[in-house]
């Protein structure tokens, strides 16, 4: 990797933060829609909307429709084209212009995942409760995912306002894993199979719940989450491929379960740095960088020049912030 590539990586996962962060709910409707699309690809034979592409358009319809940071000049437009402009100039012409078909389905699967959540009557929620029982069922399990809290943030006291559903960090690794793709495109990863083990992977925490690395019941999680991956997916006409996909992302032996499992780890650093800031705290980031380099997470991989990148730059801030007081 190029210092300069892994930098531009950096800044865009603040950016994305910092936008989303003022409206989370932005990161639960692109879940619950990207979820959405996914199963209606599978599963009703609208195989289009089973596309990362598709994905990636949902992301930014959220993030673009959520553009509320606090500098009036900066557009949240900007987190993407700093990444790649053409690839994602790309995307909008063809999800507002080049293709209504697209433009409109997608709308139909925001209202539909909506309706779908709040138990709303309507044609198009009862025909998928009566001809999709499994998609309906498998849905609404996914939508648990929104109220399960990630016990990091909970257990290191941050402003309950921060507090991060399991839906928000598959948000962020999903835009993450878009940004490196696009910075990046490595030939040795499928795309779409690292974006739809990204969206899955958090499902056998329905069961489960958020058990931490170093909670007593850490040993057992695994053969929980299986259980309730096999109880969720199984009845499902795709059950077998995502049930797959679950375990392949468990057992980390590919290329792109290694790539998610450490997009995972990653996640929460990143965010750490960002909390730091935003809080004014000094102690979280460090925490979680400790964490993972202890145990040697990032090392000999892809990632881990951007992991000691992000190390530095942080010492940097806090460097500049321990002059700035000592001037006061």
């Amino acid at each position: 990797m190029e210092r300069y590539q892994e930098e531009k990586l950096l800044d865009f996962y603040r950016n994305l933060v910092t936008v989303s962060q003022k409206d989370i709910s932005s990161s639960i409707v692109f879940f619950e829609e990207s979820i959405l699309s996914m199963l209606l690809g599978y599963e009703a034979g609208m195989e289009p909307l089973r596309n990362a592409k598709i994905y990636e358009m949902l992301l930014m319809k959220h993030i673009l429709h959520n553009d509320c940071t606090e500098n009036e000049s900066f557009s949240s437009f900007n987190i993407f084209t700093s990444v790649d402009s053409s690839y994602y100039y790309g995307i909008l012409n063809k999800y507002f212009i080049e293709s209504p078909t697209i433009f409109i389905e997608l709308e139909l699967i925001g209202r539909l995942a909506t309706d779908l959540d709040q138990d709303a009557s309507s044609m198009a929620t009862e025909l998928v409760r009566k001809a999709r029982p499994n998609l309906y069922s498998t849905f609404k399990e996914f939508l648990k995912l929104k109220e399960i809290m990630r016990t990091g943030w909970i257990k290191r006291n941050v402003n309950s306002d921060y507090y991060e559903s399991d839906s928000t960090h598959t948000m962020q690794m999903f835009a993450f894993a878009s940004a490196y793709f696009r910075i990046y495109q490595p030939k040795n990863l499928d795309f779409n199979k690292v974006m739809e083990m990204i969206l899955i992977h958090e499902l056998g925490e329905v069961l489960a719940g958020d058990i931490p690395e170093g909670d007593k019941n850490h040993g057992t999680k695994h053969q929980i989450e299986e259980k309730c991956i096999r109880n969720v997916l199984g009845g499902l006409k795709s059950g077998a491929y995502f049930i797959n996909l679950w375990l392949e992302f468990e057992e980390r032996q590919t290329e792109e379960a290694k790539f998610v499992y450490m997009v995972d780890k990653l996640d929460p650093v990143l965010k750490a740095d960002f909390l730091d800031d935003e809080l004014n705290r000094n102690d979280l980031f460090d925490d979680f960088f400790n964490y993972e380099e202890k145990r040697g997470t990032f090392q000999g991989t892809d990632l881990e020049s951007l992991f000691r990148i992000l190390k530095e730059q942080h010492q940097k801030k806090k460097t500049i912030q321990y002059r700035k007081n000592y001037e006061d």
